[in-house]
């Protein structure tokens, strides 16, 4: 099957006008798109689109002529082998065998990709000294793979939006992994508030470990959606043992945890945390359903220009008013709808994640924690990595 595809990768791509998908194999379109073996894949009426006996679907958006065409295959699904990223990177060992490359090719692995996937990018010189450039593209389900294999370079721009909206024809039910054990290190800079005299909260750092109830170990820094509303963690399983997640298992008083090739990260449990090279981490605080209250704000020095005062307030009965808080922490979400300067409404926390549902529906969400140990005592809120100190 990955034969008829890399082979395809040596030649043009096919320039047939575009087929009606309801005449192409036994695939159907429906509202939501287009069925290709477990996905329903919405691509649009001006891709052409080429059936082979394999099963393998190829799909290939309009692009200018005399250049060299990209497109992507829809590869017939496969049982898993492990867990979808040992599953994942096998499918990319077949590739990488299939193609005969002049020099080492460089792959990069990726959590963050379009819809339900988790991609690999593949580049590389072939004889003759051109470039070869795929992405892998994977999904998992019930115990199946779902593969779309982009060849020749795609256009990113064009192929994600689609990927992005690609959903299973039988959805299957995920469950957010549980995170069993957390633990954080903290260094909480201050300074002096002139105005008052008082010490105020300034720059935070911040690192944490998390043990995944699945045998993920979790090292990101925060999640900019929060834990409870992005979809990363739904992509991350044991098997990927790579950058902020590895594998961890315990082992009397200690927790061992694996990333890559290198040998296992020891940790002493202590004093209910963890300590490991001298370094200590204290248990994370659980916040799930907390009621907060009070004005929790970071403003600026008096000599300072521009002059800032970004606070949120809360009050009984679960709800907020903010002006600038929310923005302010937002400031690097890229696309992501930001919240308003200004506004008021109700919130909820759950798993380190805040909430904010607006008056007129609109919902911001990010990763939140308090300063301190005691849910009943404590100083500041920290949402994402910004410390907003109480001031009333």
């Amino acid at each position: 099957m990955l034969l008829l595809i890399l082979a395809l990768a040596a030649a043009p791509a096919p320039a047939s006008a575009p087929q009606d998908p309801t005449s192409a194999g036994p695939a159907a379109r429906g509202a939501g798109g287009t069925v290709i073996h477990g996905l329903v894949i919405p691509y649009p009426p001006s891709w052409a689109r080429k059936d082979d006996p394999s099963g393998a679907v190829t799909l290939v958006p309009p692009q200018l002529e005399g250049v060299r065409q990209y497109f992507i295959s829809v590869l017939p699904p496969s049982p898993m082998s492990g867990t979808h990223w040992e599953s994942h990177r096998t499918l990319v060992k077949a590739v990488l065998q299939q193609v005969q490359w002049a020099e080492e090719p460089v792959t990069t692995q990726y959590t963050i990709a379009p819809g339900p996937f988790i991609r690999t990018e593949i580049a590389g010189k072939v004889p003759g000294g051109a470039i070869y450039q795929l992405q892998l593209y994977t999904a998992a389900h019930d115990g199946t793979v779902e593969a779309v294999l982009g060849v020749n370079g795609i256009d990113r721009n064009v192929v994600d939006p689609v990927l992005e909206a690609v959903t299973f024809k039988n959805p299957p039910k995920l469950e957010r992994p549980r995170i069993a054990e957390a633990y954080r290190r903290i260094e909480q800079r201050t300074y002096l508030n002139l105005q008052g005299g008082s010490p105020a909260a300034g720059s935070l750092q911040y690192e944490r470990i998390w043990l995944r109830a699945d045998g993920v170990a979790d090292f990101s820094t925060t999640y900019p959606e929060g834990y409870a509303a992005t979809t990363e963690p739904l992509k991350v399983d044991p098997g990927l043992m790579s950058g902020d997640y590895g594998r961890w298992r315990a082992v009397g008083n200690q927790v061992h945890i694996t990333r890559g090739a290198a040998a296992p990260e020891v940790y002493e449990r202590e004093n209910g945390g963890l300590r490991s090279g001298g370094r200590a981490w204290e248990p994370m605080p659980r916040v799930d359903g907390l009621e907060l209250s009070g004005r929790y704000a970071i403003r600026s020095g008096p000599n300072q220009t521009p002059a800032y005062y970004d606070w949120v307030e809360f009050t009984p009965g679960g709800r907020f008013a903010t002006d600038g808080a929310l923005r302010s922490v937002s400031s690097g979400d890229g696309l992501r709808p930001r919240p308003p300067q200004q506004g008021s409404g109700t919130y909820e926390i759950r798993d380190w994640t805040i909430f904010f549902r607006f008056a007129d529906g609109f919902v911001w969400s990010t990763d939140f924690s308090i300063l301190g140990r005691d849910l009943s005592n404590f100083t500041s809120i920290v949402l994402r990595t910004s410390a907003y100190r109480r001031e009333r």
